[in-house]
C-alpha cells in the first residue's frame, strides 16, 4: 500500500499493461480468424461433395468433426505462439470467464444438433449453427472489444435470414450450407483481415 502511494505513476503503468494484455486476448487474432475461415470453407466444400447424394450421419459427423478439430488445433498452435509467459495468467482467467458465458449457448446448440441429426434434418443444422455461433460471440463480447459484438451480430443476421428463407421458400441443404460457408468462411476471413489491418498479424 505504501508503495502504491509513493509510486502512483508506476502503478498506473502496471494497470495499463494489464488492461492491454486483457484486451489483446479477449478478441480473436487475425491469423486465427483467417485460419478458421479457410478450414470452414474446406469443410463446406467437403460436405457439398456428399450432400447431393444424401450424406449419412456418419459422413456428416466425420466432415464437421474433422473441421472443428483442425480449426481448434490450428487456433491452439497460433495462440501458443503469440502469448508470453507473463500473459498466461491473463489468458487463463479470460478463458474461464468466456467459457462460463458461452457454455449455455453451446449446450443448446449441441442438443438441437443431435435432435436434427436423429430426425435426418441436416438442412436445418446449418442456419442453426450460424445463429448459435452469433449468440456465443455476443455472449463472449461482454468482456471483449465492441467490434467483436458487431461480428456476432453479423452472424445473427445471416442466421436469421438463412433460416427464414430456407423455411418459407423450401430451400434445401445446399442453400443452408452455402449460407454457413458465407458466415463462417468468408466472415472469419474478412474479420481477420480487418484485425490484421488494425492490429497486425
Amino acid at each position: 500500500m505504501v508503495q502504491s502511494i509513493e509510486n502512483p505513476n508506476e502503478d498506473l503503468r502496471a494497470i495499463r499493461r494489464l488492461m492491454e494484455r486483457s484486451s489483446r486476448y479477449s478478441n480473436f487474432s487475425a491469423t486465427s480468424c483467417v485460419w478458421a475461415g479457410m478450414v470452414s470453407l474446406l469443410g463446406a466444400v467437403a460436405q457439398l461433395m456428399v450432400a447431393p447424394r444424401g450424406a449419412s450421419r456418419g459422413e456428416f459427423l466425420a466432415v464437421w468433426g474433422i473441421t472443428v478439430a483442425v480449426t481448434l488445433a490450428g487456433d491452439l498452435f497460433i495462440t501458443r505462439r503469440r502469448i508470453t509467459s507473463e500473459d498466461q495468467a491473463v489468458l487463463v482467467r479470460l478463458t474461464r470467464q468466456m467459457a462460463k458465458s458461452v457454455a449455455p449457448a453451446f449446450a443448446a446448440g449441441g442438443v438441437l444438433t443431435i435432435h436434427s441429426l436423429v430426425a435426418n434434418r441436416f438442412a436445418d443444422i446449418y442456419p442453426m449453427w450460424v445463429l448459435i455461433y452469433g449468440v456465443v460471440i455476443c455472449a463472449a463480447s461482454s468482456s471483449a472489444p465492441r467490434q467483436l459484438a458487431w461480428f456476432g451480430q453479423v452472424f445473427l443476421g445471416v442466421g436469421v435470414i438463412a433460416a427464414l428463407l430456407q423455411t418459407f421458400l423450401s430451400l434445401g441443404e445446399v442453400f443452408g450450407l452455402s449460407a454457413m460457408a458465407l458466415a463462417f468462411g468468408l466472415g472469419h476471413i474478412g474479420y481477420g483481415l480487418l484485425l490484421a489491418r488494425k492490429e497486425g498479424w
